[in-house]
């Protein structure tokens, strides 16, 4: 800050915060990650750094040689947005930026991606480009890291990433996210308010819950881990709705029951004895309050004092939930025996089917056909 500017503001007794440093395109090779969660201001401060290269372009010559190395100019931007985000935002041009703080169109500037193969088809492919912004860079899988710190090694290129932190467990966001962490040069944390009604504390969490008979339902642990929704509160009882919230608002039942007792059941499915989890499936199924399940939620909301849990056994396709999470997630059941279970209790395909197309790791088993124990 300018010497007489502060010397200002010093007699004037008051406090100076500097809340925003505009893009140092000088800088190179930086891996810069942004954090925290929805309406944080994640994508706000990226598609900052996209308005302050359409100013920075428009400096001398001299400028175009300190912000190069080679034919990359770090003020030329790329923005790579997720194709999972599109959903979203169906009713917006594809080279529209849409975010709470607004809408910014990009033309050209703004490439839908799927994965990391994207990416560094796109790095190879745009020789001018030196920095690149990759909104929701915890979507994408852990190759990404690795196409990164490539790029950086060998073009000198800058990386904005802004993504979630923690995924709706409030648990690290996955395996891309980690090695992200490892691999940045800097990290921006960023907070929210809590958006519980009765609440203005500062958030780190997503909270994912589903609207049923007017009823706020939190979304169980064994919930698939990629799910998407909107910025808009959905009414449909298989949309989820997502919120940043502080721990204390931060609803999570049926973890207990998923390490005591489902993925311990899987296990001995795994191994040649799947009574005690087809019984589970069954009474999920059809007599829930029968089911270890119900039993699991229904202690831990007395033990914690949260009523609410109990909303989450009325979330639909609880079955369907269950079975992705240990076939998807975790990998312990057999594609035989994911088929039998689908077949055997006419569990539904097309959520399924939706599921897997949001998941890179595995492919839906083809040819359902009936398969016995």
């Amino acid at each position: 800050m300018h010497d007489s500017l502060f010397r200002l503001l010093y007699q004037k007794n008051v406090t100076v915060h500097q809340y925003f440093d505009h893009f140092n395109f000088l800088d190179h090779s930086k891996a810069i990650l942004v954090v925290g969660p929805m309406g944080s201001g994640k994508t706000e401060y990226a598609r900052r750094v996209w308005k302050d290269s359409q100013v920075a372009r428009r400096k001398s010559q001299y400028i175009a040689e300190c912000t190069s190395t080679g034919s990359r100019d770090r003020r030329r931007v790329i923005y790579c947005r997720s194709a999972l985000d599109l959903s979203r935002f169906e009713q917006y041009p594809k080279d529209m930026l849409v975010s709470r703080a607004g809408v910014e169109r990009m033309g050209d500037e703004l490439v839908i991606t799927r994965n990391s193969f994207d990416i560094e088809s796109l790095i190879d492919r745009n020789s001018q480009v030196g920095t690149w912004i990759i909104d929701e860079a915890g979507f994408y899988d852990d190759r990404l890291a690795f196409v990164i710190e490539h790029a950086i090694t060998t073009t000198q290129s800058n990386f904005v990433l802004p993504t979630l932190l923690l995924n709706f467990r409030n648990q690290l966001f996955n395996k891309t996210t980690e090695l992200l962490i490892s691999r940045a040069s800097d990290i921006y944390l960023f907070t929210a308010y809590c958006e519980h009604p009765n609440c203005l504390s500062a958030s780190h969490c997503t909270y994912r819950y589903y609207m049923i008979d007017g009823k706020e339902c939190p979304a169980p642990y064994f919930d698939p881990l990629i799910l998407i929704g909107g910025d808009k509160k959905s009414g449909l009882q298989t949309v989820p709705n997502y919120e940043t919230r502080c721990e204390a608002h931060h609803y999570l039942p049926a973890m207990n029951y998923c390490y005591l007792f489902l993925k311990p059941a899987a296990v001995q499915a795994s191994s040649g004895y799947p009574e005690t989890l087809l019984k589970e499936f069954e009474f999920v199924v059809n007599d829930i309050e029968n089911s270890e399940l119900y039993s699991s939620v229904v202690q831990e909301s007395m033990s914690k004092g949260q009523e609410i849990l109990l909303n989450s056994l009325n979330v639909p396709l609880l079955a369907e939930r269950m079975l992705l999470y240990l076939y998807l997630e975790l990998q312990l059941l057999s594609e035989d025996m994911f088929i039998s279970i689908v077949r055997r209790f006419s569990l539904q395909e097309d959520y399924l089917h939706k599921r897997f197309a949001e998941n890179s790791l595995r492919q839906m088993p083809l040819g359902l056909e009936t398969s016995s124990f």
